[in-house]
């Protein structure tokens, strides 16, 4: 009964410490991550003059599954985000008018991101003033002398 008892023990702990490391290598973990910015030259690409978007929600889903658009993460006070997604095919978008292509397709790889290259980056249209016509000339209400 000791020996039986002694036994299921060293089971038990064994598959307690390999069962977590079993899991990790059956769906490993990848991160999507990008940038948001305001991109006041709507050129797509960020300037060291554009500062960047903070408290933007950013939203995936997986293209095999056709799932629906789903909350990944919120982009900090640098403008970066990243979201923990297992291996697979997903898009990637934001609520707000970008000069960038969105949604984004992401592919992630045995726990990396492989396209695209730079990440899935959005820069957000930002609404310039509309200028005001010049007032026209006031008209002098007394005549001028001669």
């Amino acid at each position: 009964m000791k020996k039986l008892l002694s036994i299921m023990l060293v089971i038990v702990m064994f598959l307690s410490i390999a069962a977590p490391v079993f899991a990790i290598s059956l769906f490993p973990k990848g991160q999507i991550r990008g940038y948001a910015w305001y991109d006041v030259y709507p050129n797509g690409k960020p300037s060291k003059s554009e500062k960047p978007a903070s408290g933007i929600a950013v939203y995936y889903k997986k293209v095999a599954t056709g799932s629906k658009w789903r909350y990944g993460a919120t982009t900090g006070k640098d403008g970066r985000y990243a979201i923990g997604v297992a291996n697979g095919i997903y898009k990637v978008t934001i609520k707000y008018q970008t000069t960038t292509k969105k949604p984004v397709k992401v592919r992630v790889y045995k726990g990396r991101m492989i396209l695209p290259k730079y990440g899935a980056n959005f820069g957000l249209k930002v609404r310039r003033p509309i200028p005001r016509p010049p007032l026209p000339p006031r008209p002098i209400p007394y005549p001028l002398p001669r």
